[in-house]
């Protein structure tokens, strides 16, 4: 191999690379929603400009944030609550009884081996 076919070899994949989760388009800056910046803190869709918070503020923070959440909560309505409640029922039932057999099955076969 000559000295020119060396220089005329190009490095893989030199113009194209596959993208990658963080930097597609975006440049290296995180495409976090919530995270901490240096110029202050990510609250929802609003920026909040102030460096540090007091415990208050932090516990406010967080409330006003559970608000959010809550809002978003699919709740059920009365008649799937009480199918629910009827089927945790009766399977605790159904696994109380299967425990209460085998626990005096095993008893006996021990009481047998034991004497």
């Amino acid at each position: 191999m000559g000295l020119q076919e060396k220089n005329t070899r190009r490095p893989v994949a030199l113009t194209a690379r596959a993208a990658d989760s963080k930097s597609a388009g975006w440049g290296f800056e995180s495409l976090l929603a919530c995270q901490k910046r240096r110029e202050g803190i990510w609250k929802g869709s609003l920026f909040r400009t102030k460096e540090r918070q007091t415990v208050i503020g932090k516990i406010r923070s967080f409330l006003d944030e559970v608000k959010v959440e809550m809002k978003k909560v699919t709740w059920p309505t009365l008649p799937e609550t009480k199918g629910s409640t009827w089927v945790v029922i009766i399977m605790v039932l159904m696994i109380g009884v299967y425990f209460g057999i085998l626990d005096f099955f095993l008893a006996k076969i021990i009481h047998i081996f034991l004497g």
